[in-house]
């Protein structure tokens, strides 16, 4: 369902003495309205909106899930407590005929700095993947 439009406090709608207060009221109510109207009708982005970061990271892993080479990424706001990573992407560099073998699911440590992965379940060894991951905090 969309969301109809809003109308908007505009100070002709009232009587001649009410003018001068709806008319500085309209302006808070209307902007603030306006704000929560274009959020709600889908305008929220993950980047911009959710406290997270977002970044793609290439790796491959072996047998047990464990990355060939060290694979990290920075956050953007370090000193935020990341409680969970979530893969919302993952595309094969070398197969296109080989695919996860279950959902991606990242075991994970924060640094100073950002988080080093430890394990991913769910992709075949030996292949190269990248994964766009969202750090939550």
């Amino acid at each position: 369902m969309k969301i109809p439009n809003f109308k908007r406090l505009t100070k002709s709608d009232y009587n001649k003495e009410d003018q001068e207060f709806i008319e500085k009221l309209g302006f808070i109510i209307n902007n603030s309205f306006e704000v929560i109207y274009e959020a709600l009708n889908r305008k929220v982005d993950l980047v911009n909106n959710i406290a997270c970061t977002v970044r793609d990271v290439t790796l491959s892993v072996n047998a047990n899930g464990a990355p060939v080479a060290a694979a990290s990424f920075s956050l953007d706001n370090p000193q935020n407590k990341v409680i969970g990573c979530q893969v919302i992407s993952c595309v094969n560099l070398d197969e296109s005929n080989v695919f996860p073998t279950a959902t991606p699911f990242i075991t994970f440590t924060q640094t100073n700095t950002g988080i080093l992965i430890n394990n991913v379940a769910g992709l075949p060894a030996g292949t190269n993947f990248r994964l766009k991951i969202v750090a939550y905090t």
